[in-house]
């Protein structure tokens, strides 16, 4: 009967021990799975983060250049009715001053009602 037994225990304690190696192999297993589905979350959130990022940057600078362009054209608009008035009003002194010096008497009106 020791013989046996000891044979029994020797297969028990084989079992156990290759048992034991499987579980440690797995959970290690499981270990490197759950690394890596970390690492892919991590890279998966900065490849995230770092799109959008991108993104409103671009976003950004784009609203930026089209402010810009609109401020751009506004201010040269502005400038041109400006210079435009200008030479408008400076066109029209002249006219005045030349209308003065021909016709010395009187005013439009006076001159209109000569015409009549």
């Amino acid at each position: 009967m020791n013989a046996v037994d000891t044979v029994i225990m020797d297969i028990v304690a084989i079992i156990t021990v290759v048992l034991a190696t499987i579980t440690i192999i797995t959970v290690v297993i499981t270990d490197i799975t759950v690394v890596i589905t970390d690492i892919t979350v991590v890279i998966t959130v900065v490849i995230t983060v770092v799109i959008t990022t991108i993104t409103i940057t671009v976003v950004i600078t784009t609203v930026i250049i089209i402010i810009t362009d609109i401020m751009m054209t506004v201010v040269i608009t502005t400038t041109i009715i400006i210079i435009t008035d200008i030479t408008m009003t400076v066109v029209i002194t002249i006219i005045i001053i030349h209308h003065h010096h021909h016709h010395h008497h009187g005013h439009d009106h006076d001159r209109r009602e000569c015409y009549y």
